[in-house]
């Protein structure tokens, strides 16, 4: 009897756990499961219970499994009775947040069933008890971390957080850490729907980074600091004084900040908090209007900082005071510390004169550097209508001698230059761009050149809006650049307006740059063609203009509305 059961359990036991794998991930689909007897305190009975009660538990019928695994606690098949345990756990967690959800998947703690949440805390506490070294033991401890989080136990929360950053030993298992501790503690918010603040003692460097988040923005005065003074104390003292000096700095007293911090000789790669330390006094020389104090500051930073990163930064706020006192070439000189080409490219794109960008076009130290030049250099040529000086200025293409990879340097592509006049709208014929520039040299009253300078924008620079640079903190690109236009359109509209006022423009022309200009606002009434603000009442002259003058024509028939 013995030895023909077994594989009959066996077999029971397979279809059970396909049974539940079907209904877990394709619930619609059935699973049906054998009517196969089962003699009741056999080893297979403890097993199929638990396959039903882990069913019931990945459908959502969570009293179901708990009825189950509440009956296999005592089991005698050891794996049985401590997995049933610790799905207890899991089934009243699961079934305190069961209903805590809003339409977009946010936890709403308010919504907790409690005394489903204290049952969980309780389980896991026996669970813990009775198997402390036991195969979901390591999950469990994680998991004290969601009770916690779903209590407000805000404390154990920081402390388990800090225990565990401190312990991690591998990169990754660091990242994780402080990803699930910014997470859930950055993420939670008071009643009142403000961010929440949390300090324990117990957890001095979670208190901290807490507190650095509290001093952000306007809210920086809400988080009384001396509060804090008793949980960052003792070894920590410098992480206090840290907070201080960054109070006083947002509070506007700088040259408190200035004789608080002496500048440092050397640093050490380990302690980033005298890093800090050390721009703050930076900082705190640029809100004074101290710029070359704050220059020659960045510069000995540069020359003592060890980390890779640091020095990234450091060129960047060397590069933003250079800008600041109208020194931008400085980032170019031969012995400049800024190396990193993305602060070189925000210089070149955003604030540099002709001259610079042509000799960055002519001799910088490598192929991508001349590229960002020149495709700068040649855009704003056409911009301005000068095509003489684009014409002298394409041939320092001839010095670059292999073009970026387009992929990562797609908002400088100097091939679009090569431009030949397709993709004009039908109606209408564009000869190349070089030709239209050189017709624009030979005629500088030339409409037609103007205007398909105009379609070379829409055609082939629309899509090439900004850069690396762009996307940088809005904050560094308007304090650095005083609002310079983020999004980098370029503006074709100055070309048409251009041709459309020009006594000598050929009618057709001045019909097709009526048109152009009056679309360029279409369909929102914002300008997709530059940066220019027009009113809608020049908007509808043009319109009407097109309308009255140039009754019949083609254009005139196409366009229904202005914007």
């Amino acid at each position: 009897m013995t030895m023909h059961s077994a594989p009959t359990n066996v077999g029971l036991l397979a279809n059970l756990r396909a049974a539940s794998f079907i209904q877990q991930h394709a619930p619609g689909q059935s699973a049906a499961i054998p009517p196969i007897e089962i003699q009741p305190g056999s080893h297979a009975d403890d097993f199929v219970r638990y396959l039903q009660g882990a069913r019931a538990f990945y459908q959502g019928d969570y009293p179901l499994a708990e009825t189950e695994f509440s009956a296999l606690r005592q089991s005698a098949q050891p794996w049985v009775a401590e997995t049933a345990s610790y799905m207890q756990f899991r089934v009243a967690l699961n079934a305190s947040s069961e209903r805590a959800t809003d339409e977009y998947g946010w936890l709403e703690r308010r919504n907790i069933d409690d005394a489903q949440l204290q049952t969980a805390r309780r389980y896991l506490n026996d669970y813990l008890v009775r198997w402390p070294q036991g195969r979901y033991a390591p999950s469990a401890r994680d998991m004290q971390r969601r009770v916690d989080w779903y209590l407000g136990d805000w404390a154990s929360l920081m402390q388990a957080y800090e225990a565990k950053i401190l312990a991690a030993r591998e990169p990754a298992m660091l990242l994780d850490s402080v990803i699930e501790a910014d997470n859930v503690l950055q993420g939670s918010y008071d009643d009142n729907g403000r961010a929440a603040f949390h300090g324990d003692k117990n957890a001095p460097l979670i208190t901290f980074t807490e507190a650095l988040r509290a001093l952000r923005g306007d809210d920086q005065e809400s988080a009384s600091l001396e509060t804090l003074k008793p949980m960052i104390s003792g070894e920590y003292a410098s992480f206090w004084d840290y907070l201080s000096l960054l109070q006083q700095f947002k509070r506007g007293d700088y040259a408190r900040v200035v004789a608080s911090i002496n500048p440092a000789q050397t640093l050490s790669a380990t302690d980033i908090l005298a890093f800090s330390r050390q721009v703050i006094y930076g900082s705190a020389l640029e809100k004074q209007k101290k710029l070359s104090q704050a220059e020659a500051h960045w510069r000995h930073l540069l020359t003592i900082a060890p980390r890779a990163e640091q020095k990234h930064y450091l060129q960047m706020r060397l590069s933003r005071v250079l800008v600041w006192r109208g020194e931008a070439a400085k980032i170019f000189a031969q012995d400049s510390p800024v190396t990193a080409l993305i602060w070189r490219a925000q210089a070149l794109k955003m604030v540099a004169d002709d001259a610079l960008l042509r000799r960055q076009a002519a001799s910088a130290p490598h192929d991508e550097e001349k590229t960002i030049a020149l495709y700068t250099l040649l855009r704003r040529d056409l911009e301005r209508g000068d095509a003489r000086a684009f014409l002298s200025d394409v041939a320092l293409r001839n010095g670059i001698h292999k073009l970026p990879d387009s992929t990562q340097f797609e908002d400088v592509p100097l091939d679009i230059f090569d431009w030949q006049g397709g993709g004009v709208e039908s109606g209408y014929a564009c000869a190349s761009l070089m030709k239209s520039a050189q017709a624009l040299v030979n005629s500088p009253h030339d409409g037609h050149a103007l205007n398909c300078i105009g379609e070379f924008f829409r055609i082939k620079m629309f899509a090439h809006w900004g850069g690396p640079e762009y996307q940088l903190s809005p904050s560094i690109v308007e304090i650095q650049y005083d609002g310079r236009d983020w999004m980098n359109i370029p503006d074709r509209l100055s070309l048409y307006q251009r041709a459309i006022e020009d006594a000598k423009t050929e009618p057709e022309d001045r019909a097709y740059a009526l048109y152009r200009a009056v679309k360029c606002f279409e369909p929102s009434g914002s300008n997709d063609c530059g940066m220019q603000q027009v009113p809608e009442t020049q908007r509808k002259r043009w319109f009407m203009r097109l309308k009255e003058e140039f009754k019949g024509s083609q254009w005139e028939r196409k366009l229904k509305y202005y914007w």
